[in-house]
């Protein structure tokens, strides 16, 4: 996709050997011919230098590009704005975790397993409030581990749903025994 002048580089020799043969008192550009290998070579670094060219305008539009602009150049490029959807973290891409400061999950259930069921809700504020993301899959926190991710989707669509690290700290998982033995609901 040419931004600006780009006629490759068949019609750029062209251009070269015309204006060298009609300019000055060379009368060949055969092959073989100091003429010929000198349009030619000028021909493929200024073909080079387009395509640079073009890059460089083509990153730097986009990447100043905003709303109509930007779906203008998805249309010119070929790659149409997707629609917002859900984000997604899987279990094995290491996103979302959920961990114990000090000993393993069996410390705080009685040295069992803890089962987190699909749905349930993780938050940025207290009480379910904030941007939320629900378990994907029921999720086992086995009993010797301290650490485990866990596969989540997002519960809106679109930029809003984008967090930082450490922003889902709350969440409405309360079903496993204390240390005591109580079981915490």
């Amino acid at each position: 996709m040419p931004l600006l002048y780009e006629p490759g580089f068949e019609a750029l020799y062209d251009d070269l050997a015309r204006e060298v043969l009609s300019g000055t008192s060379l009368t060949t550009a055969q092959p073989g011919s100091i003429t010929r290998a000198i349009c030619s070579a000028l021909a493929k670094v200024t073909d080079r230098a387009y395509s640079h060219f073009n890059v460089g305008m083509a990153k730097a539009f986009v990447e100043r590009s905003s709303g109509k602009f930007l779906d203008m150049w998805g249309i010119v490029l070929g790659t149409p704005r997707q629609e917002p959807r859900p984000a997604r973290a899987t279990a094995e891409s290491q996103i979302c975790k959920f961990f114990v400061e000090t000993g393993t999950f069996g410390d705080i259930n009685g040295a069992a397993n803890i089962s987190v069921t699909k749905g349930t809700i993780l938050s940025t504020k207290p009480n379910e409030g904030g941007t939320r993301f629900t378990v994907a899959i029921t999720t086992i926190l086995p009993s010797s581990s301290s650490t485990t991710y866990i596969p989540v989707i997002s519960e809106g669509s679109g930029t809003r749903n984008n967090l930082a690290a450490r922003s889902l700290i709350y969440h409405n998982f309360t079903n496993y025994l204390d240390n005591e033995g109580r079981i915490q609901a």
